[in-house]
């Protein structure tokens, strides 16, 4: 899906090979978490509230620096 958005973007930039690996390996990364809490959790519902968490972690930064500039 990100190499789609990036052909209809023409957002390739200086070097799109360096581009391409990085998608590719963030792609085995994503697989590879997903296959670990797929074995180590036996139920569906901790696994989507694991799943959501990690997504709210992530963002919890944006939403930090968010509120630190309109503070400021």
């Amino acid at each position: 899906m990100g190499i789609i958005i990036l052909l209809i973007n023409q957002a390739w930039g200086e070097s799109p090979l360096l581009l391409f690996g990085m998608l590719v390996l963030g792609a085995i990364l994503a697989a590879e978490i997903g296959l670990i809490l797929g074995t180590m959790i036996n139920e569906m519902n901790t696994l989507f509230a694991v799943w959501k968490f990690g997504g709210l972690y992530s963002s919890a930064s944006y939403l930090y620096m968010f509120l630190n500039c309109r503070s400021g």
